[in-house]
């Protein structure tokens, strides 16, 4: 393999999840995303999908932890890139095999807060809490 398909494939590996985060995040705070609840495309939790107002919210929330998560997985996949990089070992698949599924996994910790809000802001029916 030549050094710059391992390159591409370091970089692929490593940072596709991040900038995929960072891309949704943003889109999603600046209202680019769907307008009514569906099942295909969006924050589809069953509390989201109550009705326009928590899709609204939830979206947004959801796109702002996103953003968040996706430059810390950003800022955390420059580091293992550089430390995998480094060794002497060129076992890179085995280091993205691993990363991945981290990534994975600290992405879906962004529903946490986003539910906590929606808990926090509307009741189970959906309606707004009042302050």
């Amino acid at each position: 393999m030549k050094c710059g398909e391992v390159m591409i494939g370091l970089f692929a590996g490593f940072f596709a999840v991040p900038i995929i985060l960072i891309v949704f995040g943003w889109l999603f705070t600046h209202g680019r995303y769907p307008k009514q609840p569906n099942g295909i495309y969006g924050y589809r939790t069953t509390r989201s999908m109550k009705n326009d107002e928590v899709w609204k919210f939830a979206q947004e929330c959801w796109g702002r932890q996103s953003w968040r998560m996706g430059w810390v997985l950003f800022v955390l996949s420059l580091i293992m890139i550089t430390v995998v990089y480094s060794l002497s070992s060129r076992k890179y698949d085995v280091y993205i095999g691993i990363w991945v599924p981290v990534q994975a996994i600290l992405t879906l910790v962004t529903i946490i807060p986003v539910e906590r809000a929606l808990k926090d802001n509307f009741d189970e029916f959906g309606h707004r809490k009042k302050i």
